[in-house]
């Protein structure tokens, strides 16, 4: 007995004449090369993670730049924003309050940048004394700053900030270790 699909039947050349339409398309669909433009190179993931990062900050969209930026950080080694981009990062945090954030952002640009701006320094140590109640981290951030090396204006912040966190020890709040930076 013959298989209907085997023979010259009526279906195997009406199933042949549907594929025979179908089949042109298929081949071309998985010929098909990936969109991109010969012309212009491809990006690499560090400058389209930053560009990326720079367009959410223009938008103000600065969940997506945290989004964008986490990401970045974990999936490309070294991979760190221009200095300008990294500080409108950490304005963005710190403005939207997000203060779990704003300490690791502020904590790593301060490990990373070659000359880190003294007040992003004092910007992490207020947050960790003011919303995160880390009053000997805080001591641990403004350490780093020799005293005398600052504004008339920066360093009375500086004094200020040291006088409450030590107020703070004295009153015994006890902090506990979240990082072990």
């Amino acid at each position: 007995m013959q298989v209907p699909w085997e023979s010259d039947s009526p279906l195997r050349r009406w199933f042949a004449s549907k594929v025979g339409l179908i089949s042109p398309l298929w081949a071309k669909l998985r010929r098909r090369e990936p969109a991109s433009n010969p012309s212009m190179p491809a990006e690499d993931p560090s400058t389209r993670a930053t560009r990326r990062l720079q367009q959410h900050l223009k938008l103000k969209e600065i969940e997506a730049a945290i989004s964008v930026y986490q990401k970045a950080r974990s999936s490309i080694p070294d991979w760190q924003p221009p200095e300008r981009v990294y500080q409108e990062l950490v304005q963005g945090v710190v403005n939207l309050a997000n203060w779990e954030n704003a300490v690791a952002i502020l904590q790593e640009y301060l490990e990373r940048s070659r000359k880190p701006d003294v007040r992003i320094r004092l910007k992490l140590a207020q947050i960790l004394i003011r919303h995160r109640s880390r009053p000997a981290r805080a001591l641990e951030v403004l350490s780093v700053i020799p005293p005398g090396s600052l504004s008339e204006s920066l360093e009375s912040t500086r004094a200020e900030l040291v006088r409450r966190a030590e107020a703070m020890i004295a009153d015994g709040v006890l902090e506990i270790d979240e990082d072990p930076r």
